[in-house]
């Protein structure tokens, strides 16, 4: 018996290698990468950071402060959003070695014990930035959007306003519009989202919050570099 699974669809799914523009050729015509913020979360509330319990989305979102990439990017000293991102991952410890930026690991550890700040994780959309994104879409006109996880082989139709008062956060998964004309997601390994669409319809969600990040260009690509 033959179970070789079909290609995910392309609307509601994320490649896990190679040209990102490529992957989306022909469903999106342009991806603008995210720089999920930073949180500052004071000592007395940093059991929110517990994985042994189980903490609601609400509750991240009362207590963490998000603080943005150039603020970081300037406290400690770094130039490129690149070099943040290899620092974050190997904080995380998921680099080959010889790929690490364990300055940058190191700086990211003192950040944490010594000022409470914290980097956003690799492979999911931040608890306490998730709500952001669901109110940029409704300002779009959007009151349904499916989520689905991150292979696109299941999927649920929401109403967004039952997401913004969840108390559960989505995590790793996708978003997607049910005109799929919009994807929002996370890539498995990093720390952005992804906001897949047209450029018309990226530059309006850019006029109601001013995400900080880039466009991917043809050369922009996922490298499977996980240790």
């Amino acid at each position: 018996m033959n179970r070789k699974a079909p290609l995910p669809d392309r609307f509601a799914s994320f490649p896990y290698d190679g040209k990102i523009l490529a992957y989306f050729a022909g469903v999106f015509e342009a991806v603008f990468v995210v720089m999920q913020p930073f949180c500052k979360i004071e000592k007395e509330h940093q059991w929110i950071l517990n994985r042994n319990i189980d903490v609601s989305k609400q509750a991240f979102i009362r207590y963490a402060k998000a603080i943005s990439w150039q603020e970081i990017m300037q406290k400690l000293n770094i130039g490129e959003y690149q070099d943040l991102e290899t620092g974050i991952q190997s904080r995380e410890n998921r680099l080959y070695e010889h790929l690490q930026r364990m300055d940058i690991k190191h700086q990211l550890l003192t950040l944490e014990n010594e000022c409470d700040i914290f980097a956003p994780e690799t492979n999911e959309i931040a608890p306490y930035f998730e709500n952001d994104i669901f109110n940029v879409i409704k300002k779009l006109g959007y009151d349904w959007v499916w989520v689905g996880d991150e292979f696109a082989t299941e999927r649920k139709l929401h109403f967004i306003d039952d997401l913004i008062l969840s108390e559960q956060d989505i995590g790793v998964g996708t978003i997607f519009t049910p005109d799929y004309q919009l994807l929002i997601g996370s890539i498995y390994g990093v720390s952005s989202v992804f906001i897949c669409s047209s450029k018309q319809m990226i530059e309006k969600i850019r006029q109601f919050y001013d995400f900080e990040g880039f466009y991917c260009t043809p050369q922009t690509e996922v490298v499977w570099n996980i240790n």
